[in-house]
């Protein structure tokens, strides 16, 4: 496969400006058009301040509460639907993504629980769901 400009972009979108972290099998080729191409180096420079802001974002905490209540709905439930059907993870990690997108850490902190907090409403157990 011969790595082209719109190659190129696709691995820089997946991998990031690290060319440590590009598919071995296309590095070669990936590195030579950057090497190349001056539009080849600004999605490489691009890649680069995105990865470089990713890197200072910490990774948020989830309240205390939250574990609670996790944890006390956890043992009484024989069969969590929202988690295991991805919903549940999906409206977590859609909390976190908000929250880091507008670089404020206690809002953050606060979209991670409401995400957990509205996963573990979806959570049906056994005999409520089939009962």
């Amino acid at each position: 496969m011969t790595v082209g400009l719109k190659r190129f972009e696709q691995i820089i979108d997946a991998y990031g400006a690290d060319p440590g972290r590009w598919p071995e099998a296309e590095r070669a080729e990936a590195e030579a058009l950057l090497a190349a191409s001056s539009e080849a180096r600004a999605l490489r420079d691009q890649a680069a301040r995105l990865d470089a802001w990713l890197d200072q974002a910490t990774t948020p905490e989830v309240s205390e509460l939250t574990t609670r209540r996790i944890l006390k709905r956890a043992p009484g439930s024989s069969r969590v639907l929202g988690w295991g059907s991805g919903a549940g993870w999906a409206a977590a990690a859609a909390g976190i993504v908000l929250g880091l997108s507008f670089g404020n850490q206690a809002q953050v902190a606060n979209q991670a629980d409401e995400g957990l907090e509205q996963a573990m409403t979806w959570s049906v157990d056994e005999a409520e769901y089939f009962g």
